[in-house]
């Protein structure tokens, strides 16, 4: 039997992309960070309106977690892409000519609302 979960928000590095032809147009993208992975499904209205974002290659998504036995996955709602939050490297060798670049700054983008409990809470900028 499934069980439906929390709303949580997870970030983590997009190890896998899936669309295969028998899904009805659902995506299935595994998430990958230190503790583990993570399947979750994008279904076609939110694919679409969201497929810039989820090209990237680590993301922050958040969605209704899906419990069945010892099997988690993520119905996600919506996403974000976590580049240049932490700084580092952007880019690999074969891609842009063979060049990549220092990322110095926070990038200025949308950041997810921050949730404590059931309550939503806006960050201002």
């Amino acid at each position: 039997p499934s069980r439906d979960g929390p709303v949580v928000t997870i970030a983590g590095i997009a190890m896998m992309r899936q669309r295969p032809g028998t899904a009805n147009g659902v995506l299935f993208l595994t998430l990958e960070d230190e503790t583990g992975f993570i399947q979750c499904f994008v279904y076609p209205k939110v694919l679409e309106a969201l497929d810039h974002v989820l090209a990237q290659a680590s993301l922050i998504v958040r969605g209704k977690l899906q419990v069945m036995g010892n099997w988690r996955g993520l119905v996600l709602h919506h996403a974000w892409p976590l580049n240049g939050i932490l700084g580092g490297y952007e880019g690999h060798p074969s891609m842009a000519g063979g060049r990549d670049r220092m990322i110095k700054a926070v990038a200025a983008q949308e950041a997810p609302p921050r949730t404590t409990g059931s309550a939503t809470v806006t960050e201002a900028a």
